[in-house]
């Protein structure tokens, strides 16, 4: 799949586009990168485990879930956590109506790449009420496996019920290797006076092209904060 692909009727911006003026996606969408099912080494396990905090977590690596790698042991009983293919078969209602809701395919062309290229994420729900001791942690990693450049598009849904609150993880890494891009979308839904506490870092190789977005919808009171360390890529 090329990433110069028509996604959209308006094309990739350039920096003729007042938002993107100083961003030049040349090196990205001249490009050919191509989704890949890599699995899971000895050595991504210790990067998880130099990167991830205690508690549960799931793992990707180039995009495609890791049950090897993911444990989600000590999860809160008020949390749900599920990777996305398994959500669109056991939770297709509740992931429905809030898939899309904020990160609409047509109002950005990085957004539509990934409506268009969907198959692996993460589907976080908290429970109305719950109150969560530790974080949900989302690793994604770049195996650096490929000599081909690799392309992956993760989609994180978080629906967090009222007076819940929780905190999300996302970590991007990867070993070094050949040249990859992430192109990731982060969709929240927030109930009323819900609290969630968002953390992403990015510490993917040099060889590396990191695209992101997060699209937040919030009920009356709820609070989202969010903090992103960005040290690699």
């Amino acid at each position: 799949v090329s990433a110069a692909g028509n996604c959209t009727s308006s094309g990739f911006p350039s920096t003729r586009h007042e938002d993107w003026k100083y961003t030049d996606v040349a090196p990205i969408v001249s490009r050919g990168f191509a989704p890949v099912g890599a699995g899971w080494s000895e050595a991504l396990r210790a990067r998880v485990e130099q990167l991830a905090l205690p508690g549960p977590r799931l793992v990707f690596v180039d995009g495609r879930h890791s049950p090897e790698l993911s444990s989600l042991e000590g999860l809160h009983e008020g949390v749900a956590v599920k990777p996305l293919r398994a959500a669109v078969r056991e939770d297709a209602e509740a992931l429905e109506a809030v898939l899309g809701r904020r990160a609409r395919a047509e109002a950005h062309p990085f957004t539509a790449l990934n409506a268009a290229l969907l198959e692996e994420g993460a589907f976080v729900q908290v429970r109305p009420g719950a109150v969560a001791p530790s974080p949900v942690q989302l690793v994604f990693l770049a195996s650096g496996a490929s000599a081909a450049p690799v392309l992956a598009s993760p989609r994180v849904v978080v629906v967090a019920g009222e007076n819940s609150e929780a905190a999300l993880v996302e970590v991007y890494a990867g070993a070094e290797g050949g040249a990859s891009l992430t192109n990731a979308v982060t969709e929240v839904v927030l109930g009323d006076n819900a609290r969630l506490h968002h953390y992403k870092l990015q510490a993917e190789p040099d060889a590396a092209f990191h695209l992101a977005s997060l699209h937040p919808w919030q009920a009356r009171d709820s609070r989202l904060a969010t903090h992103a360390f960005a040290l690699g890529g």
